[in-house]
């Protein structure tokens, strides 16, 4: 049921839209590995889907995610999800804050949530706090910061705090040629350990 609600939510976005005066924008890739705030949703190779729209504003879209199991990266029945609309205003050309509600329905969790957010953004610096409806408590805490004066490639630092104080720090270098993105994320643990355990490779085709 409620992967029927995230489908039906994602299909309603875009049929209740205006699509005709709106702008409609995309991506379909594969990642190495597809991290979450930290955490591995897809133990290998995850190919993903995902679409928005926005209008005057007005925003709704949604990521479905598929990953392949742990067990010898065989394609398994992992099916993720997520949804969300919001609004978003521009207060000038550099400063724009936003506000919104995501659903997530995520195969390796038990059961599906939603969370509302606010944010805002000032030139290179983006910062969202996420606050699960159904709990206060559980809050996020999620900030990027694209470094000025970088021209071959888009390098952004990345830092997450959970409600337990929990951190999840990280890099993300991108190259965009043409309509396809490329990407690498990192994440502190790969000082640790295997890099590519704590980092992931993507390409995608943007529309």
């Amino acid at each position: 049921m409620n992967k029927l609600f995230a489908t039906a939510a994602l299909i309603a976005a875009f049929i209740f839209t205006p699509v005709a005066s709106a702008g409609v924008q995309g991506s379909v890739g594969i990642d190495s590995d597809h991290f979450f705030r930290g955490a591995n949703m897809s133990n290998g190779t995850a190919l993903d889907l995902s679409l928005m729209v926005d209008h005057k504003g007005w925003f709704a879209g949604g990521s479905i995610i598929k990953g392949t199991s742990a067990l010898g990266h065989e394609w398994g029945d992992e099916l993720n999800t997520m949804v969300y609309a919001g609004h978003a205003i521009s207060l000038t050309d550099d400063l724009s804050v936003r506000g919104g509600i995501i659903h997530y329905d995520w195969d390796m969790l038990p059961d599906s949530y939603e969370e509302a957010v606010i944010g805002g953004s000032y030139k290179g610096l983006d910062l969202d706090y996420f606050m699960n409806v159904d709990n206060s408590d559980l809050t996020y805490l999620e900030v990027g910061y694209t470094l000025p004066y970088i021209s071959v490639v888009d390098l952004e630092l990345n830092y997450g705090r959970f409600d337990d104080g929990e951190d999840v720090i990280g890099f993300t270098v991108s190259k965009d040629v043409g309509q396809w993105g490329f990407s690498l994320m990192v994440l502190e643990e790969a000082r640790h350990g295997k890099f590519m355990d704590s980092a992931s490779l993507g390409i995608h085709y943007n529309f």
